[in-house]
């Protein structure tokens, strides 16, 4: 949580991402304000992120305005309130936004909540819809008839979620690793979803 809530510190000051992989995709997100360091300077790229950390950078990826944010998660603010029932209360805002661009409906929000999904480490297919929607392509993914995919195991990507993988393969957001393997299930970390970000 205090990675998403603190001042951002210098991208380049962090000591941990020098010659981390994943260096300029890191400097770029976080001058952009997208992520924030911990409170030892660090950046902490290996470490998972959860659901809510990993939505709210989704709806930061949203071209809203300033005003317009404010305006939002004052209108929904009791409304996000009440769906969140003192869960991760700190990220109101975010889930606000998230309500208004269609990154979540009432329903995902209040069943991740009580399921506790919020606070547990997000799994790269259910991050891609999540990202397709805050670049609003979520009504061409519903749309979308076939989505074939080169990967080597696509065979395990959800079926109801092959959509949303497939538009993030193919605007080069995700790529396979060594072997071509998705790894549908597979935590997300700091690093992998701030190239993912950059990407999109």
């Amino acid at each position: 949580v205090s990675a998403l809530a603190l001042p951002a510190s210098a991208a380049t000051a962090f000591p941990d991402i020098q010659s981390h992989w994943a260096k300029s995709y890191i400097e770029e997100m976080t001058d952009a304000g997208m992520f924030k360091g911990y409170e030892d300077g660090t950046f902490k790229p290996e470490n998972k992120l959860t659901t809510a950390e990993a939505l709210a950078l989704c709806a930061r990826a949203v071209p809203v305005k300033q005003g317009i944010a404010d305006r939002i998660a004052s209108d929904r603010k009791k409304d996000v309130d009440g769906l969140l029932n003192g869960a991760q209360s700190w990220f109101y805002r975010e889930f606000a936004i998230c309500l208004a661009a269609g990154i979540l409906t009432e329903s995902n929000l209040k069943s991740l909540t009580q399921s506790g999904a919020l606070i547990k480490p997000i799994v790269k297919e259910d991050l891609a819809v999540y990202l397709i929607r805050a670049m609003q392509l979520g009504p061409m993914s519903e749309r979308l008839s076939s989505y074939p995919m080169s990967f080597a195991d696509t065979t395990s990507i959800s079926a109801s979620l092959q959509p949303y993988v497939y538009l993030l393969n193919m605007y080069g957001i995700v790529k396979g690793n060594e072997l071509n393997r998705f790894l549908p299930q597979n935590s997300l970390t700091r690093a992998e979803m701030a190239t993912m970000l950059r990407r999109a």
